[in-house]
């Protein structure tokens, strides 16, 4: 069961990762940002410390 946290908070982690990349991509590049991923990024961080916060027994 503790595999399985771990690849779940890594999985979560790379996806809020990748979203708040492509966000400062975009930024940077055409000035403007773009919600979903801004949003996306927000909701896997939130899954990934709830995820790290579960306790396994």
């Amino acid at each position: 069961m503790r595999i399985l946290k771990w690849i779940l908070f890594s999985l979560f982690m790379l996806a809020t990762i990748f979203c708040f990349f492509i966000v400062y991509e975009f930024y940077t590049n055409l000035s403007f940002i773009d919600y979903p991923y801004v949003i996306g990024g927000f909701v896997s961080f939130f899954l990934a410390l709830i995820t790290f916060k579960f306790k396994v027994k």
